[in-house]
């Protein structure tokens, strides 16, 4: 029993009175509308409002807008203090509405769908003239039947009853939920079979309960069980030798889960169990993990400094103000007109004075500043997506990115944790040697051939061992079950040729089709080659159909198919093991014998036998392991040429016809590292197995191993073994075991029951031990060895990245050997490097004592095994209890020496890894190392490290897209890499550190930012900290955002520090920007202090300027702001190393537009507008005068002068360090 389940029963049962939403599966279980969007039209406004205030930054802008409306507070115009914070808040708004639209659009696409459900009413109307209906997914409810045509998406996860092949059998493609592009075989539950063969059948004749288990996100699990009704069977008329089940168990292959596409079926049917939320699809859809940067943490420390420094100011603000008011004689605070005053008390009028600094200094906080990272971040990351030289031709892919927040990391990045098969590799396996019973065979590959056209067809066979197997595989055991284990121990999908299908006329009649709906039309689609078999239901044939496939139909349905239409006991062996293995094959319907005629009248006679050689196969793989495997048995012979959930067929050397019985399939997994399928071969039972060469030989019989033949091809195989490691190749061993029937029906009937009951405790463990019981006793037939070829750049990429001082790890699940190679063959390893073998601490201690001395001499390399996984595991787990320990003492001897050891090596090569391995050591190395970690792999086994590291990147390759859905970014090909890190990463960090440095500067020293404060505080001194300000109030609120704003736009998108070519040729570039050089509270104190000179110099100047003068105070606010302007966008301008002529443009435009808007103000604005402080024309007074552009002149000069001497002195010495690096060494 299940702890929990939910109980379904197909809603045509229920009473024809019951309305669709009284029905008990709508009651009790949600709908299939997706809902995805975060607002609605009534909740919009608030619940954005909501968020956006859980930002500090937006919560303490709306309080300080709050201050500015009370009136001893106010230093601005109430209205126009905001819209600083009006804009922000809007432009946020908008960004999330749109946002929000595009999703909402999105799920009225997607629930708008059509799809066909059997019609309940008219069903119980008129029971023998039932029909599907169109409907739309979200009005699809738990307990429908549904109809999917071929290539339609399936609305949501639905038990599968019916297929249009006879053996109940379909195929899907899972992309939009796992990111694999190989078709996945799913079938119905063993006892529905039967209505897969039935062509009338109707969903009405299946009356059942199913009982699963609740809603989860496990994709690769379903438990639960199919309880038939006592008269379901009463109206079919089922063969003399189907035996009636009252229950059938479920597994994840009899489900159509939700997003996934049909392909390769004409047609099939299914019972919805789980809909909208609950599907498995919306179970895992849990969005990207969020990431931080260094940039923004470090952002946040300097924003609570500048808090500290507001609160200084506005201490000094209220203490002056304390003293300045004090200082008057207080019977003239009654006739002088000037002196205001709130309270007669000196601490009132401090506190008040001290929230007043509050509202002149609240810019000190950057306001725009968080809005414009993202959009720099957002400029950045398109401009990596565009990069042709991270285009790959081949796959037509360019540079990918999933992660909006994290660009400037690829500048940081200390260790990358690299997989090797598909990341370094090409993972286009080509079978290369073998070795079968202690004899070794070689492949010779092509090697006048480019890389790019090496492929698992093309090449050479050991002509020795063709013959051989030709002349010897009926009487040599060994040799031919070396190759069928090869060709049939696999998870491949066998497919035919492109060819067209439709519905057949039964269903059609049943169907209420639109016109405008193309799901029932004709379409083009890889049939299966088990669809020619028993009469599947296909009525349209192609004329073009060719000869090979005619002579291939002939002899099937002569050999299967008696006269009664029922498929004879010869395809299945002459012995059938139980009622309870033969699943038994319902009689032909009228459609299918139709279609049987029809194929028969256009078969030609075989005359040669030779022609099964060209029956033809397209092969679906998951791993493309299995796909080598695969080709080179065909090669070598022995063609897979047709596959189904019962049975496999096969072409022999002579051209015969090899039937085999399918049983059992155990997948393979990283615990086990093997994989077997059970077969009837004959008159026997035969588990063959394939797997790692120490998972093989752990299991193998000791009877074997024991007795004289068996020892020694144990042993040559293991030479063998250690010969193709050497040579870079991957190995597996493969092996068989005979059982008898009462032995495979006694454990098939223990794992059946461990498989259904979810509630067992220690399940698992159990299944577990359930597969390595059956996996043992093994009998060693040989070993293969396959070549994966290093990626075209990967030697120099590998060279490059370790130049820039970036430490690599290559993580693999290879034997120790096999990688080894491969690490020397890329580079990593250096031929003059000292390898250490790393296995326990004696090993660590014994390293480091040599290695300390010698790194500095030549390279030191470290090779860890699966058993010093335990190393990494003590040591983070000792780091995690010093953390929470109140009295922390020293770490254990050996944690030291580990972390010196592995500090003073080159490259660190890790074997036997398994993805839960992976992501230890890539958590080690982000908590004991302390530098940023890039996880980068292709395949499902590598997700777990990409997740986990500081930056994790997929490479889209051979093993689907579960690697490229779980990064941060994608590259098609390895070498790619070195471009995003060198120049992209370096860039991006330079650019966003200057970039958010200005900011915070900006706001400090000028305008609406530091600069700007100080100048601000600097008045304050000369007019009784009184909170008046000389400048333009409209024109301080948006200064920031209008006239500010787009100039460090542009500067954090395009600048560019060191030229592309510059950053490629000297990688050690790289390490500049490493560990926040250019962004630590030295850099932000430097600015500081900068923005307190140039507020000091814009202030004094233009206060000395016009001292004593009849100058009005607007007049000299005007002066002010156009300094402070000039001295923010000169102090960018020196900042700035890429020149083009839009940036030159925008700079130059934007001083038009400050000179502008004031001219503009003063022409609109007059005095006769009544208005409170009007700087009428004081723009056009200003700038006639000598005295404005002398000062002016002076005071940006003069401000700027420090920053730009350092600035310059740097550069020159950056120059000189990059002219003498690159001067060739003298021979």
């Amino acid at each position: 029993m299940l702890f929990s389940e939910r109980e379904i029963r197909p809603n045509y049962l229920e009473p024809i009175e019951m309305h669709d939403y009284e029905l008990p599966n709508s009651v009790k279980y949600c709908s299939n509308k997706i809902t995805t969007t975060k607002y609605s039209l009534l909740t919009f406004i608030p619940k954005n409002l909501y968020e956006q205030f859980h930002r500090l930054a937006n919560a303490y802008f709306v309080l300080i807008v709050c201050m500015n409306w009370i009136p001893w507070f106010g230093s601005y115009n109430k209205y126009i203090g905001i819209l600083p914070v009006a804009i922000v808040l809007v432009l946020t708004a908008a960004k999330d509405l749109v946002e929000d639209l595009r999703r909402h659009k999105s799920d009225k696409e997607i629930n708008g769908r059509f799809c066909h459900v059997w019609d309940r009413a008219k069903d119980m109307d008129c029971r023998r003239k039932g029909r599907f209906r169109k409907i739309i997914w979200k009005d699809i409810k738990v307990g429908d039947f549904v109809h999917l045509s071929v290539d339609e998406v399936i609305p949501a996860d639905i038990l599968m009853i019916k297929s249009s092949d006879v053996n109940g059998i379909a195929f899907v493609e899972t992309s939009n939920l796992d990111g694999e592009s190989s078709l996945k075989q799913r079938r119905v539950p063993k006892n529905s079979i039967c209505f897969s063969a039935d062509g009338n059948f109707k969903p009405t004749d299946f009356r059942a309960t199913v009982k699963c288990e609740q809603p989860n996100n496990q994709i690769y699990q379903m438990v639960g069980r199919v309880i038939y009704d006592n008269d379901n069977w009463k109206d079919l008329k089922l063969p003399s030798t189907h035996e009636v089940k009252t229950a059938d168990s479920l597994c994840p292959e009899n489900m159509l889960l939700r997003g996934c596409r049909v392909r390769n079926t004409t047609f099939v049917e299914g019972l919805v169990l789980y809909t909208g939320k609950d599907t498995k699809t919306s179970r895992n859809n849990s969005g990207p993990r969020y990431k931080r940067s260094t940039l923004e943490l470090s952002t946040n420390k300097f924003i609570l400094w500048c808090v500290l420094i507001l609160a200084f100011m506005c201490c000094f603000g209220g203490v002056g103000a304390t003293i300045f008011s004090s200082s008057f004689d207080s019977s003239l605070k009654k006739t002088v007109i000037f002196i205001y005053q709130v309270s007669n008390s000196v601490i009132v009028e401090g506190l008040v004075m001290f929230a007043a600094s509050i509202l002149n200094y609240q810019v000190l906080i950057p306001l725009a500043l968080y809005i414009s990272v993202e959009l720099i971040k957002l400029g950045q990351l398109y401009f990596f997506h565009v990069d042709l030289d991270m285009y790959d031709p081949k796959s037509d892919t360019l540079m990918e990115y999933k992660s909006f927040n994290i660009p400037e990391e690829l500048g940081q990045v200390k260790y990358i944790m690299s997989d090797k098969t598909g990341t370094l590799t090409e993972n286009l396996m080509v079978f290369r040697r073998c070795s079968i019973g202690g004899t070794e065979y070689c492949q010779e590959i092509p090697y006048e051939l480019d890389s790019e056209e090496i492929s698992v067809d093309n090449v050479i066979v050991s002509t020795e061992l063709v013959n051989k197997f030709r002349d010897e595989y009926l009487e040599n055991q060994n040799l031919f079950d070396f190759f069928l284990n090869m060709a049939i121990c696999n998870t491949i999908v066998v497919n035919k040729c492109r060819r067209t299908d439709s519905i057949d006329d039964n269903l059609a009649s049943m169907l209420e089709t639109d016109s405008r709906n193309g799901a029932f039309g004709h379409s083009n689609y890889f049939l299966p080659y088990s669809e020619f078999r028993n009469g599947a239901p296909l009525v349209n044939i192609p004329e073009e159909t060719s000869e090979y496939e005619d002579i291939a139909l002939n002899y099937e349905k002569k050999d299967i198919v008696d006269d009664t239409g029922e498929e004879s006991d010869n395809f299945h062996g002459k012995v059938k093991l139980s009622q309870t293995l033969s699943t038994s094959l319902r009689k032909l319907s009228s459609l299918g014998s139709f279609t049987k005629r029809l194929v028969t009248r256009r078969n030609k006679v075989l005359s040669n036998s030779e022609n099964y050689a060209n029956i033809p196969a397209v092969y679906e793989a998951e791993s493309p392991d299995e796909l080598a495997l695969v080709f080179a048995a065909r090669k070598y012979g022995l063609k897979l040429v047709r596959k189904t959930i019962e049975n496999m067929t096969l072409v022999t050397p002579d051209h015969n016809l090899l039937r085999i019985g399918l049983l059992k399939v155990l997948g393979f997994d990283s615990k086990r590292k093997k994989m077997s399928v059970i077969v009837r071969v004959n008159d026997e039972i035969v588990l063959y197995c394939k797997g790692a060469d120490f998972e093989i030989f752990n299991s193998l019989s000791p009877l074997f191993t024991q007795s004289e033949y068996g020892a020694e091809i144990v042993q040559k195989t293991k030479q063998h073994l250690e010969k193709f490691s050497n040579a870079g190749l991957r190995t597996l061993c493969l092996a068989k075991r005979t059982l008898s029937y009462s032995e495979y029906e006694s454990w098939l009937l223990k794992h059946a029951e461990l498989e259904s009951d979810v509630s067992l405790a220690g399940r698992e463990e159990k299944l577990e031990e359930s597969l390595r019981h059956i996996e043992s006793d093994l009998i060693l037939l040989g070993a293969t060895a396959i070549e994966d070829r290093l990626q075209d750049g990967v030697k120099e990429t590998v060279a490059h990245l370790t130049e820039a001082d970036i430490q690599i790890w290559l993580l693999t699940g290879d034997k120790t050997a096999t990688a080894r190679n491969i690490a020397c063959s890329c580079g990593l390893f250096p031929s003059n490097a000292d390898v250490y073998v790393i296995d326990s601490d004696d090993d660590v201690m014994e390293a480091y004592t040599t290695a300390s001395i010698c790194y500095q001499i030549r390279p030191q390399c470290l090779i860890f095994s699966s058993k010093s996984v335990h190393l990494f595991k003590k040591f983070t787990i000792t780091m995690k209890r010093q953390r929470n320990c109140c009295f922390p003492s020293r770490m254990s001897d050996s944690a030291s020496p580990l972390l010196d050891l592995l500090k003073c090596t080159s490259a660190v090569l890790c074997c036997r890894m398994t993805p839960s391995d992976k992501a230890e050591i890539v958590n080690f190395a982000m908590k004991a190392l302390k530098g940023k970690v890039l996880a980068i792999g292709d395949g499902a086994n590598d997700v777990p490290m990409i997740q986990k590291a500081d930056v994790g990147i997929g490479i889209s390759g051979q093993e689907g897209m579960q690697a490229v859905m779980a990064s941060d970014f994608a590259l098609a090909r390895f070498r790619f890499l070195e471009k995003l890190l060198l120049v992209h990463g370096h860039w991006s960090y330079d650019r966003l550190a200057k970039t958010m440095l200005y900011f915070l500067y900006k706001n400090a020293a000028s305008f609406n930012c530091i600069m700007f404060v100080f100048v601000i505080f600097w008045c304050q001194l000369f007019n009784g900290f009184s909170g008046e300000t000389p400048i333009d109030q409209f024109y301080s609120m948006v200064y920031p955002i209008v006239f500010t704003g787009a100039q460090p736009l542009v500067f954090g998108i395009y600048d560019q520090a060191l030229s592309k070519k510059v950053l490629l040729n000297n990688p050690k570039l790289y390490a500049q920007n490493r560990d926040g050089k250019r962004y630590r509270l030295s850099y932000f104190w430097a600015n500081i202090m900068d923005a307190a000179w140039q507020s000091a110099v814009v202030y004094f100047t233009a206060h000395f300027t016009y001292w004593n003068t009849d100058t009005g105070y607007y007049s000299f606010g005007f002066l002010l702001v156009s300094s402070i302007f000039f001295v923010n966008t000169i102090h960018l301008a020196i900042e700035t190393r890429y020149w083009t002529a839009p940036v030159t443009f925008l700079y130059l435009f934007f001083v038009f537009v400050h000179y502008f808007y004031f001219f503009f103000e003063g022409a609109i604005i007059t005095p006769s507008w009544n208005l409170k402080d009007v700087p009428a024309n004081v723009a056009i007074h200003s700038v006639v005068t000598l005295r404005y552009w002398i000062a002016l002149l002076f005071s940006v000069a003069f401000a700027i002068y420090p920053r730009a001497t350092i600035v310059m002195e740097k550069t020159c010495e950056h120059r000189t360090t990059l002219t003498i690096e690159n001067v060739p060494d003298n021979p």
